[in-house]
Parts: C-alpha cells; sequence; structure tokens
C-alpha cells in the first residue's frame, strides 16, 4: 500500500503493522497472561508476561496466581506524578 503525503510517498506493508503492533502470542493463538510486577525508581509500572502452549490455559493461570501471591498485592500506580506541567514565565519578569 503506497500513502504520498505531499511530497513524499510512504510503502505500509498492513501484515507487518499489524503483526508488529501485536503480542506475537496472540497471533499465533497461544494462551498468555500480564501481571503487575511492581514499580521503577520513577514510579513507572512494570510487568510479568508469561506465555504457555496451546491447550495449556489452565496451568498458566496457576502459574500466574502462584507469581501474583510472590508479588504481592501493589497499590495502583499514581499517574499524575509523571505529568510534567510547562512553567510559564513570570508575567513581571523581563526576558533578555
Amino acid at each position: 500500500m503506497r500513502i504520498d503525503v505531499g511530497q513524499t510517498s510512504y510503502e505500509l506493508d498492513p501484515i507487518a503493522a499489524y503483526i508488529r503492533n501485536t503480542d506475537p502470542g496472540s497471533t499465533a493463538g497461544i494462551p498468555g497472561l500480564s501481571i503487575p510486577a511492581g514499580f521503577t525508581d520513577a514510579g513507572i509500572p512494570i510487568g510479568v508476561s508469561l506465555d504457555s502452549p496451546v491447550g495449556t490455559d489452565g496451568q498458566l493461570f496457576v502459574i500466574g496466581q502462584v507469581v501474583q501471591a510472590l508479588i504481592g498485592v501493589l497499590p495502583p500506580p499514581n499517574f499524575l506524578a509523571w505529568l510534567t506541567v510547562p512553567q510559564r514565565p513570570d508575567a513581571d519578569a523581563t526576558s533578555v
């Protein structure tokens, strides 16, 4: 697929874009599970992703329960802490 934007042309492959933006397990049809695992020093949440062979959904859930029990219950992330509000220059200050 070709998209022209002004003087620039882009060649797009929709299948490649789909695969790149999708978990490979979802594309292959294998079970997957994502578990919150903690936070970075900056407060950004991190997680553990688990995949298992086709037909082992129940075993994956048991493993997920064990991992979650080891990690414990986590507080929800504070998304507002990540926001940075640009500081406006003081209205009375003069710029040089």
